[in-house]
């Protein structure tokens, strides 16, 4: 009898133990089908946009979404000294544009400043000239990996981190977007994660939403996407800036329009008031039995290429080329340039052929002051003239 009773007693541990296991295998295999996340889930990306650091909300001080300025920072805008302390005092710089009468806008840091880039990271910048590179070196974030600004969870929020077998290995309380970011951005392939719900999140009506489960996630951030998508711009070639400031120095007493100037370069200097994009050029060739590839420039004050390409172009009317977005920022200096590999060539130009002593350059017209003009290589000085503008026209989109 009494073994028959051990045999029992040991059958029973082996039942139960059989239950026990087969119970966590099937709690194991609910969690992995309808919880747990990899790092490669599509909630996972969208989390990841919802959390990544806003870069284009200080664009109106650092004129970029490359990077964001750490806060607090000073600022001298418009000769005004201006500190921001908090995203709620961007409205500070615009304030000041509109109340000064100055021709250029313009924004200066006073260093050292620190900029902090989409995943979080931070550099240290002490002073323009290594601002300046980097952000002409940054290459801005895909429309796909960009912030979903418009939805935001409401911290803390806690996160269950598991192992390969689906055990609970961690237990993460995440107090900020940061956090939540740099959780997700370094998970490896052999980790997974569950958000505790519920959690709250406001949505793109400013609405507190309650959300119970990943479907749920899913569908409010789809929905913030489609109610938040900025409409970019169009590329608009009518009437420029740029056009109709030449347009109208072409109507002064003595100034005429002609296909001239035999130099190799042919290039103007100008500055905007507020910050924006170049997005295409617009050019008419010189009439040649094969058709001429000029080199376009966008140089900078340092001179910097900011933007470089070969392109051909309509001999019989101004053609325009679409290149993409450079960034223009107010109270610098720009200059664009088309070179031939002819040794020298012709182009459309106005100049005040009665009176040189009279300039008419600067001339502001619009977002865009037109400074000076210079015609050199194979014929030509590399000296600013204010008498003669060529018709190299491009498109500026304020931001």
């Amino acid at each position: 009898m009494k073994k028959v009773l051990q045999s029992i007693l040991v059958l029973s541990c082996i039942c139960i133990a059989v239950f026990v296991v087969s119970c966590q295998d099937e709690e194991n295999e609910t969690r992995q089908n309808e919880e747990t996340l990899s790092k490669t889930a599509p909630l996972t990306g969208l989390m990841k946009r919802v959390s990544v650091n806003a870069t284009v909300d200080d664009n109106i001080i650092d004129s970029t979404s490359c990077f964001s300025v750490k806060l607090p920072v000073n600022l001298i805008v418009n000769s005004q000294a201006v500190t921001i302390n908090t995203e709620n005092d961007y409205h500070l710089v615009s304030d000041i544009f509109e109340m000064t009468d100055a021709d250029q806008d313009y924004v200066d840091f006073v260093f050292p400043i620190t900029i902090i880039y989409p995943d979080y990271s931070e550099v240290v910048v002490q002073n323009e000239t290594q601002f300046n590179t980097l952000k002409e070196a940054c290459q801005e974030p895909e429309p796909e990996q960009r912030n979903i600004g418009c939805i935001s969870i409401h911290y803390p929020i806690r996160v269950f981190g598991y192992n390969s077998n689906y055990q609970l290995a961690h237990t993460y309380t995440i107090r900020n977007d940061m956090e939540f970011f740099l959780l997700l951005f370094n998970l490896n392939a052999t980790e997974f994660y569950a958000v505790d719900y519920p959690i709250i999140i406001t949505n793109a009506d400013g609405n507190q939403v309650t959300i119970r489960n990943n479907i749920e996630m899913t569908g409010a951030i789809m929905a913030a996407i489609e109610d938040c998508t900025v409409v970019v711009p169009e590329c608009n070639t009518s009437q420029t800036n740029f056009i109709q400031a030449y347009n109208h120095l072409k109507g002064l007493n003595n100034v005429r329009e002609e296909f001239t100037m035999d130099t190799d370069i042919h290039e103007f200097s100008f500055s905007v008031n507020r910050a924006g994009t170049i997005c295409s050029i617009g050019y008419q060739a010189e009439e040649r039995s094969t058709p001429i590839v000029y080199l376009i420039e966008l140089v900078d004050e340092n001179n910097n290429i900011i933007y470089t390409g070969n392109h051909t172009f309509s001999d019989q009317e101004r053609e325009y080329i679409s290149i993409p977005p450079v960034t223009i920022s107010p109270g610098h200096v720009y200059s664009l340039r088309r070179s031939t590999p002819l040794g020298a060539g012709v182009g459309t130009i106005i100049w005040d052929r009665g009176n040189i002593s009279a300039p008419f350059l600067p001339y502001t017209n619009g977002n865009i002051t037109l400074l000076h003009s210079k015609f050199y290589v194979n014929g030509g000085m590399d000296t600013p003239v204010y008498y003669m503008l060529p018709l190299i026209d491009f498109v500026f989109r304020p931001n």
